[in-house]
């Protein structure tokens, strides 16, 4: 299932970025989840993920493709409707401007993440 990042008045700033209707999304499947954010378009496989729950998103921390501190990394269009995946290791993300860098967390702004979360909870990995 596919669930669009939520983007409200930042939309059309980060379609300039790539971050189009198109290209915001959080697809689960059963062997994976993915998240494209314009120029972002990483997998996870879904046996990597420790922990999915709500989370807040500091207003400090900016909106676009963020690291908030060095094991957090932030897929932000808004600051309602977050939810953070907690990995059981750094993971290896490539990301715009950027080296490859390692996060263990990461957060997603979502146009539903409550139904996001229960998919998540309904098919474990």
């Amino acid at each position: 299932m596919r669930y669009a990042i939520k983007r409200g008045s930042f939309g059309p700033l980060l379609a300039l970025f790539g971050a189009t209707q198109d290209r915001a999304f959080v697809e689960v499947e059963p062997e994976r989840v993915r998240l494209c954010f314009g120029l972002v378009d990483e997998t996870i496989p879904r046996a990597e993920i420790a922990d999915a729950a709500p989370a807040s998103w500091p207003v400090w921390a900016g909106i676009g493709w963020r690291i908030a501190t060095r094991k957090r990394l932030g897929l932000i269009g808004s600051l309602q409707g977050v939810v953070e995946l907690t990995l059981r290791a750094p993971r290896r993300f490539t990301l715009p401007w950027f080296w490859p860098m390692r996060f263990q967390r990461v957060d997603v702004s979502l146009e539903d993440p409550d139904a996001f979360l229960r998919e998540l909870q309904a098919q474990p990995a």
